[in-house]
């Protein structure tokens, strides 16, 4: 119990530092958006932050679990933009806030993809114009992996993949 505490706490100061708002814990997985509820000038290139700050930290967590013995951690993270809906969703017995949309079913589907592409991350070209949109300069670790078919779509979905474990720098994304 105690490290599921303790990494639920981790995970969600750093959706927190980066502005994000953590919307519900499922089971293992953590929901979180950006942009909620103000919107800002830089939630896409937050949300990529964030994600790849998610793997740094677990790469260092990672470091003081082997040395103590215990196996390493694998953490897949899903990233799409776009518009949802926010608020109270169910009926008088069973009612709750929550993010639902097509982008949500997105990330949930990228995140699901990762063991399928062995990536650690994976992005929708969505977030990924709207971070270049931002900033024509921004600097990216993820791979234009290219259109994928996922479950629910009519249409693929262009996927960037982030793999950590290459690492081969950042690379420039232009317009």
């Amino acid at each position: 119990m105690n490290f599921c505490v303790s990494s639920t706490v981790a995970w969600s100061r750093l959706f927190f530092d980066h502005h994000g708002t953590v919307d519900n814990y499922i089971g293992d997985c953590i929901m979180a958006t950006f942009g909620v509820p103000q919107a800002s000038h830089d939630d896409a290139t937050r949300a990529i932050q964030c994600a790849e700050a998610m793997i740094a930290a677990l790469e260092d967590w990672n470091v003081q679990r082997v040395s103590r013995g215990y196996p390493p951690l694998d953490v897949r993270i899903g990233a799409q933009y776009g518009a949802v809906v926010i608020g109270a969703v169910g009926s008088e017995r069973n009612l709750s806030f929550a993010v639902v949309g097509d982008t949500v079913n997105v990330a949930s589907r990228l995140q699901s993809l990762c063991r399928e592409v062995q990536a650690n991350i994976c992005f929708g070209s969505r977030l990924i114009e709207a971070a270049k949109a931002e900033s024509p300069a921004t600097q990216l670790n993820a791979r234009d992996h290219g259109p994928v078919s996922i479950r629910g779509r009519d249409e693929p979905v262009h996927v960037w993949v982030e793999h950590r474990a290459e690492n081969q720098g950042p690379v420039a994304v232009s317009a």
